[in-house]
């Protein structure tokens, strides 16, 4: 099975930093996501910044 997202934390340089269900740690940069439809809200650090993982898919922000 595949690893799941079971933390998520955000920087103030919109990065994700993700932890996986087998404990392995992750960056992730947003940044370039920002010029694609819904994620361009993201550049909105107040809403960046509530990033959560939501049980039973992967991860969501809010």
């Amino acid at each position: 099975m595949n690893p799941r997202v079971k933390e998520v934390n955000t920087t103030q340089n919109f990065m994700l930093q993700l932890v996986f269900t087998n404990d392995e740690k992750k960056q992730f940069d947003v940044k370039p996501y920002f010029n694609f439809g819904l994620f361009s809200e993201l550049s909105d650090y107040a809403i960046f910044k509530t990033a959560k993982v939501e049980y039973g898919t992967y991860f969501t922000i809010n």
